[in-house]
């Protein structure tokens, strides 16, 4: 019960900021339900870098909304030419930002509801290329790119708790962006995790052939 109150907070986040978004259609890149995968809604969830700060200190970045700071644990890996970051977001920006709620009262109840998951902010970005969805970076046709990124990725991610307990990637809602940004985005999710818990974010890199990437996140 408590894994599907978080999946349909993903969906109801997914839904508020679709409805104001013109750059992808709700349409566009519906992800099939299968017997092993979360449907999620593939429009944008909006994390707009010019909305936030870009300061880091010491491994934390800066999140600042509505008068609002927050200290986000920001975690980089360089492999060849391209840059991997790992950012777990705080759940009251989170939700601040996605649910346009104000108050603290009806923040803190959405908390409640969604205390046990983590949301991780993950940016893959190439040295002086525009787009690494083109095929000369990716070695995919540009629309399988697409595809694997809104479809297939979330397979590409699992977490480890700091008391061993392996994780599966609940949901990845991919932002597209195109060619807007030089950078790729993608919301990474996971449940079922005990707030006092860390938890280590594994990537296996299976569309850019950089191996297997950790990234251990600290509370």
């Amino acid at each position: 019960m408590k894994k599907l109150k978080f999946i349909s907070f993903i969906f109801l986040s997914s839904f508020i900021i679709s409805c104001g978004n013109d750059k992808v259609k709700p349409s566009s890149f519906q992800q099939p339900k299968t017997n092993n995968q979360t449907t999620i809604d593939n429009s944008d969830v909006e994390l707009n870098d010019s909305e936030v700060s870009e300061t880091i200190v010491d491994g934390k970045k800066l999140f600042e909304i509505e008068g609002k700071s927050y200290w986000a644990n920001t975690r980089k890996q360089v492999v060849d030419d391209f840059t991997f970051t790992a950012t777990q977001l705080p759940m009251e920006y989170y939700i601040r930002k996605n649910l346009g709620l104000h108050k603290q009262e009806a923040i803190e109840k959405e908390f409640e509801k969604i205390k046990k998951g983590r949301i991780i902010d993950f940016k893959i970005q190439k040295e002086a290329a525009t787009d690494i969805l083109e095929e000369k970076h990716s070695k995919l046709p540009y629309e399988e790119a697409v595809k694997y990124m809104a479809f297939k990725i979330q397979n590409d991610f699992y977490g480890v708790t700091s008391s061993g307990d392996t994780i599966p990637c609940i949901g990845a809602h991919f932002e597209r962006t195109f060619k807007l940004s030089p950078f790729k985005r993608i919301l990474l999710f996971f449940d079922n995790i005990n707030p006092d818990e860390t938890i280590q974010v594994i990537y296996n890199d299976k569309m850019y052939r950089k191996g297997i990437l950790k990234f251990n996140m600290v509370n």
